[in-house]
């Protein structure tokens, strides 16, 4: 279904029912009662119009004592202003590409910052923007962090090293819109809890990774790593994977995980270290020394890997996986989401650390 299609479905009271929810949002940052929305179209026309569009367009909850109504992404730009909004994320996309050009290791910036990077935007666009990033869940390479009175605060997530790619502007901020579309998602809170229950029951990952159960390791079935001409690296990664085997034995799954978020931050450092390497003709002594990546994290090392387009087919499970791993073991994002961390975490982490060594070595 393209942005267009849903445009084209939306009827004159379904937009004037959005467009309403949409300027209550933008004045009290939070989504509207339910009592002046009855009021207006009746509490039938309303459950039934919410029911219609679904959780991914107009969702219902509990905030602040009372039942409220809010957008979603795609329901944003499904108001009367959408195909405004629409420009106002290509110009963030823009200004954020532009800045990533010159800062290659950005990781955070606030409003005040982005106002001081090139284009002007309005007071009422910056606001628009905040509840937009806030909504996206990293849709836009970027995702809202935090904000106060004065300003907000984004975190630029390892996508940002896609823009630069980009041809077609408008298809690409569609599709980011549309990624967070699920016809089938329930507008009330306790049919979508339900209904995300069971999806979540499924697999991690739509693709083949997930679908690989590895039962309990073995040492035998280790990944050869053989390929990883650094001797000192060579032997941590092997001596992480031996206890990341035995944790997953010891059905100890969150520490599993972390072990494989480590493993992967070995293996992208010596594909980047040997890729300068070669570039630059040096021995390893020389390269080891003149190492611009030993104090990178995952995600600094995943950026810095897709940059250099050291990554194919396994860049989008390592992407997705990544920032899966940050949702799993931070303990803030594991209260935020009531998620736990089950055994299909940890087998999925051993699957992804397999299939980055066989590319590496193949």
């Amino acid at each position: 279904m393209s942005l267009g299609a849903l445009r084209a479905r939306i009827s004159s009271r379904q937009r004037e029912i959005l467009d309403d929810i949409w300027a209550h949002m933008k004045v009290k940052n939070i989504g509207m009662p339910e009592r002046p929305l009855f009021e207006k179209y009746t509490r039938e026309v309303l459950e039934a119009e919410a029911s219609a569009l679904g959780g991914s367009i107009i969702l219902s909850n509990h905030e602040e004592g009372k039942i409220r109504y809010k957008l979603a992404l795609v329901g944003m730009f499904l108001t009367s202003g959408g195909p405004r909004l629409e420009t106002l994320m290509k110009r963030y996309l823009w200004v954020l590409k532009a800045r990533y050009e010159v800062d290659k290791d950005i990781e955070r910036f606030s409003s005040k910052d982005f106002e001081k990077w090139g284009m002007k935007f309005s007071s009422d666009e910056l606001n628009e923007l905040r509840l937009i990033l806030y909504a996206s869940h990293r849709s836009f390479a970027s995702h809202i962090g935090g904000w106060n009175a004065e300003e907000w605060f984004a975190s630029v997530d390892d996508e940002v090293v896609n823009l630069k790619h980009v041809e077609n502007w408008e298809d690409f901020v569609q599709t980011e819109i549309l990624k967070q579309y699920d016809a089938k998602e329930p507008a009330s809170e306790a049919q979508r809890i339900k209904y995300h229950n069971v999806v979540s029951s499924g697999p991690l990952f739509n693709n083949p990774l997930a679908l690989h159960n590895l039962g309990g390791q073995e040492d035998s079935e280790a990944p050869n790593l053989d390929f990883v001409d650094d001797d000192r690296l060579r032997n941590i990664l092997e001596s992480d994977w031996h206890e990341a085997t035995k944790l997953l034995e010891a059905k100890a799954w969150k520490s599993c995980i972390i072990l494989c978020g480590s493993l992967l931050e070995g293996l992208l450092l010596w594909k980047l270290e040997a890729t300068q390497r070669r570039q630059n003709d040096l021995s390893q002594e020389e390269a080891s020394k003149t190492a611009d990546y030993e104090d990178f994290s995952l995600s600094l090392l995943l950026r810095a890997s897709k940059e250099q387009q050291l990554l194919e087919n396994e860049s989008v499970a390592l992407t997705d996986w990544a920032r899966e791993y940050r949702n799993l073991i931070h303990p803030g994002n594991q209260r935020r989401s009531g998620r736990n961390v089950r055994k299909e975490h940890a087998t999925i982490a051993m699957n992804l650390v397999m299939l980055v060594a066989h590319s590496m070595r193949v």
